[in-house]
């Protein structure tokens, strides 16, 4: 099947003013075969749409756009590109113009159009942590059985997700969407383009608590994914946070959705006691060389299905239970669905193991860090090496807002628990730890630096054979730098 967008059906979705020439207007049968806002991977008779930002914007590249055929131009009536080209003249050979107030809120409103005419069911992920892995899974076991598609990487905000609808596989049955805030009021916005037909909420966190003030905010922006599902649809919970436990227990009634958990061993009995469907994990054995567990759900708890990944991955576990949820959902084999996780790889800088030199082990999360990650990394490390054989490289957890402190003692606390021969430490919070570190555990050498290259230098120093480096830290220090670099040392 064929993408097609028509010149009415994007003017009644974003209530634009639509322009065209006489020629135009004559060809009853035209149709645009996509939705671009790069002109270096526009088509020929493809809509380009002039988004901006602080740093660019697409109106300056109208000319390009023509010149490579664009079959239409959306762009701001105020803008002066649209004051360049008007008024059409009915001869002209030039695209159709749809005159529109804001670009970005036409792209939101012609992607939530598209998506009413899909026939692809639309799971939508979210969380405080864990919703890369989480999409990625689900991908990963769907696509073993049927036509699955997923966002692309850090496609997970307006533009991202608008892009990921009107790019999706149209021939596929499910279309994994990653969803990601960092304001107030966003989901709403998220949950009207997406309107998913299973929500996924990985867990409450506090990632982004200096924007939305309280863990109780982030909380409700999460949940506020489902204010636009369809009915009869499906909500998959994370039984391990005690905040979505409770919201389950008092909308428990709502016919809306069906809301299932996944849940560990701990706390599945208390989930069974309120009557909701479950999905579990038991007999977890973890080595450094593997993952294996079983999964059972209490739809057939005589059942069990063995999963294996082929590295330390206890940060897995839930998006595994997470994707046999959905298996059972879409009616799918379980036992392939199960058998497909073998072949899971982890993404970027998310808890990728890598083998170097002398034995040495590069433990690379430098992706990002909150508080759950932090603690999902220390849990795998513990797995990969002994204590005089760690060495920690940490950057602060950021965007804390006014948990910043409480956490951060949390995170020297929980360093100390873990044990380490060596910690290298940048970031303000960072160097409050250090000064925990120095007094609580002396005989672990801690380091704070005031730059990344000081921290490398000394890092790389400090490394012996048969050690692990543990890598973690937020976005700003570009920490997963350093990780590089000590692999390509080390290599």
């Amino acid at each position: 099947m064929k993408t097609r967008f028509l010149p009415n059906q994007l003017r009644i979705w974003t209530d634009g003013k639509l322009l065209r020439s006489q020629k135009s207007k004559e060809n009853t049968e035209k149709f645009y075969p996509g939705i671009s806002t790069d002109t270096r991977r526009l088509r020929r008779g493809e809509v380009f749409l002039a988004l901006h930002g602080e740093n660019y914007d697409g109106h300056d590249f109208i000319d390009a756009a023509i010149e490579k055929g664009a079959g239409m131009l959306i762009i701001e009536e105020e803008s002066e590109a649209a004051k360049k080209l008007l008024p059409i003249s009915e001869d002209d050979e030039v695209p159709d113009l749809l005159l529109v107030p804001d670009t970005l809120r036409a792209y939101m409103s012609i992607a939530a159009g598209y998506r009413q005419t899909l026939d692809t069911s639309i799971i939508g992920v979210t969380g405080s942590v864990g919703k890369t892995t989480a999409r990625r899974m689900i991908h990963q076991m769907l696509t073993s059985q049927i036509i699955t598609d997923q966002s692309d990487a850090n496609q997970n905000n307006q533009i991202g997700i608008s892009n990921t609808i009107l790019t999706s596989n149209p021939d596929a049955l499910v279309l994994v969407v990653e969803i990601a805030i960092d304001r107030v009021n966003e989901m709403a916005e998220l949950s009207a383009l997406v309107r998913p037909d299973i929500a996924i909420i990985t867990g409450i966190g506090y990632s982004h608590a200096f924007h939305f003030g309280s863990i109780e905010n982030i909380f409700k922006e999460k949940m506020d994914l489902l204010r636009d599902m369809k009915e009869n649809s499906f909500v998959l919970l994370n039984g391990k946070d005690e905040m979505l436990r409770t919201w389950a227990i008092q909308n428990k009634g709502n016919t809306k959705y069906a809301i299932w958990f996944v849940s560990d061993a701990g706390h599945k009995d208390e989930i069974l006691k309120h009557g909701f469907p479950v999905f579990w994990s038991e007999n977890i054995m973890i080595t450094g060389n593997s993952t294996k567990f079983i999964v059972k759900c209490s739809f057939s708890p005589e059942e069990s299905w063995a999963v294996e990944l082929p590295f330390a991955a206890p940060h897995l576990i839930e998006a595994v239970l997470f994707g046999m949820g959905i298996a059972y959902i879409q009616g799918l084999d379980m036992q392939i669905a199960s058998e497909s996780v073998y072949n899971f790889s982890n993404t970027g800088s998310r808890q990728q193991i890598i083998s170097l030199k002398d034995g040495i082990c590069l433990f690379d999360d430098a992706y990002n860090s909150s508080p759950e990650a932090m603690e999902s990394g220390l849990i795998t490390l513990s797995h990969l090496a002994k204590p005089n054989d760690r060495i920690g490289v940490f950057g602060d957890i950021r965007e804390l807002g006014q948990y910043s402190e409480e956490i951060h003692l949390k995170v020297a606390k929980q360093l100390i628990a873990a044990g380490f021969r060596e910690i290298f430490l940048i970031g303000e919070e960072m160097n409050k730890v250090k000064d925990y570190l120095t007094s609580y555990a002396p005989d672990i050498k801690t380091t704070w630096y005031c730059t990344r290259d000081e921290l490398e230098a000394a890092v790389l120093d400090s490394i012996q054979a048969g050690d692990t480096i543990m890598v973690k830290g937020s976005h700003f220090y570009g920490l997963d730098h350093t990780a590089a670099v000590i692999k390509n040392k080390l290599s």
